[in-house]
């Protein structure tokens, strides 16, 4: 099973799925580190390390928070219900830009 999620903008597009990240920029649109055309930048590469790999980054850096957090003595959580909500209202957003569309 795979997912992929495609953004496309004005000036070229986004295609991102559980292995990579490739921007797409037109003529013209280049920018830092993304030239015009095709950047591919791998997710292991956009996540800060963790360490030890537990079957898939997100799991590691998932463990990782709670290991540290538990040697520090605190409990910060790097989601909350606030960026829970934050999340479900862009996604909210977002399907109501789509149906917009219709």
């Amino acid at each position: 099973m795979s997912t992929t999620v495609i953004v496309y903008g004005t000036k070229g597009k986004v295609v991102a799925d559980r292995q990579e990240c490739k921007v797409y920029l037109r003529h013209g649109a280049a920018f830092d580190q993304y030239p015009e055309g095709w950047t591919i930048r791998y997710i292991t590469d956009l996540q800060p390390p963790v360490a030890y790999y537990l079957r898939g980054e997100e799991y590691s850096a998932q463990i990782d928070a709670f290991v540290n957090a538990v040697e520090r003595g605190r409990a910060e959580q790097e989601n909350s219900f606030a960026s829970a909500y934050e999340t479900d209202r862009a996604i909210d957003l977002i399907m109501k830009a789509g149906q917009d569309r219709s």
